[in-house]
């Protein structure tokens, strides 16, 4: 059995760590203003340097503003927070949901496409399946969201493409997060359409038909997003 060394964590780690979680957990939320970095020496009980190399390290990060002449202030974080896994879906505000819709509109009716071309009857096979239990499941947005978000990461994974499947893993919480806050925002009948047309393309095999239905489902889904 083998052990490894215990890392030792600087003090200016532990100052971070602990800032970082109260933004995390909403105890300290957007716009609140952290105290000074005498204040913070005097409640760590730690030296000034020890205090700003935590608060340069949030800076970065992009956790925290700072004002001249009114301090450090927390910053609502970026959809590229979201992200990288530093921050939690939870923090998903407006901006990052639309910029979410944007992105789906950019990529996933090529990723239909390709994926069509490359559909074995296996693969078509498991898109009816996701299907058909999103009708059955289509007094349940929670289930429903979630085979919502299962019948595109499908079809992601049918593409066969590398890249694109890893995108999607990066993103996953941030796309289940999305799936399920729009599901909650418009319903279910939009999905079960444009679904339905995407599933027949496949089952045709016709890759064109496959890539103008998925566009026009995010066309609609942006849309109607705009609206809510």
């Amino acid at each position: 059995m083998e052990f490894k060394p215990i890392k030792r964590v600087s003090v200016s780690e532990q100052i971070f760590e602990q800032i970082k979680e109260k933004i995390i957990s909403s105890e300290l939320k957007p716009g609140d203003k952290l105290p000074s970095e005498n204040e913070f020496c005097k409640i760590y009980g730690v030296s000034r340097i020890a205090v700003r190399q935590a608060l340069n390290t949030l800076l970065t990060l992009g956790l925290i503003e700072t004002k001249f002449g009114e301090g450090s202030f927390v910053k609502q974080p970026s959809s590229g927070q979201v992200l990288n896994g530093l921050i939690p879906h939870t923090f998903l505000n407006e901006k990052s949901l639309s910029e979410i819709i944007e992105f789906r509109g950019i990529i996933e009716a090529n990723v239909a496409y390709l994926a069509c071309t490359k559909a074995t009857e296996k693969d078509i096979e498991s898109l009816k399946t996701i299907y058909n239990n999103m009708i059955k499941s289509q007094n349940d947005l929670s289930i429903f969201s979630k085979l919502d978000y299962d019948f595109h990461i499908t079809i992601a994974k049918i593409s066969g493409n590398s890249y694109v499947i890893k995108i999607y893993e990066i993103i996953a919480e941030v796309l289940q997060s999305a799936f399920s806050d729009i599901v909650s925002k418009r319903g279910n009948q939009a999905g079960l359409k444009y679904h339905k047309e995407i599933l027949s393309a496949f089952e045709s095999k016709n890759a064109e038909a496959a890539k103008q239905s998925m566009q026009a489902h995010m066309d609609d889904l942006f849309d109607e997003y705009k609206k809510i």
